[in-house]
């Protein structure tokens, strides 16, 4: 027979725990790959990646605190550390999957300096 991916949640059911693991989404346009997207949600952090071109937009959210997502985190000093993890986490699922996109090393950096005179940043 064949494997299927997913995993059997038959413990849940009967009681038992289910431990959390990150959820990844991917969007790569309306069959152009024009705008392809990138995201994952780890418990309550979420860290979207939007590609244009040679650009890269990258927003964070906190779930829990910000379930409409209307408030992006990526520029708060105190968030990089969530937004690197997250950022790991999606890198190494893109090269897990074959996924014909990368996300450079120093993506955050670059996408700060860019924008850290275009908005706020939150302390």
């Amino acid at each position: 027979g064949h494997a299927l991916s997913g995993r059997s949640l038959m413990g849940a059911i009967r009681g038992g725990e289910l431990a959390q693991r990150p959820v990844f989404s991917q969007y790569d346009g309306n069959k152009s790959r024009a705008n392809p997207q990138r995201c994952v949600i780890d418990g309550r952090d979420k860290l979207i990646v939007s590609m244009f071109r040679e650009e890269r937009f990258l927003e964070l959210y906190d779930l829990k605190d910000d379930p409409l997502e209307m408030n992006s985190r990526i520029l708060d000093k105190g968030q990089r550390g969530r937004a690197e993890r997250l950022l790991a986490l999606l890198r190494e699922h893109m090269a897990r999957t074959g996924d014909p996109y990368a996300l450079e090393e120093d993506l955050l950096e670059r996408f700060i300096a860019l924008r850290a005179g275009a908005a706020p940043a939150m302390p």
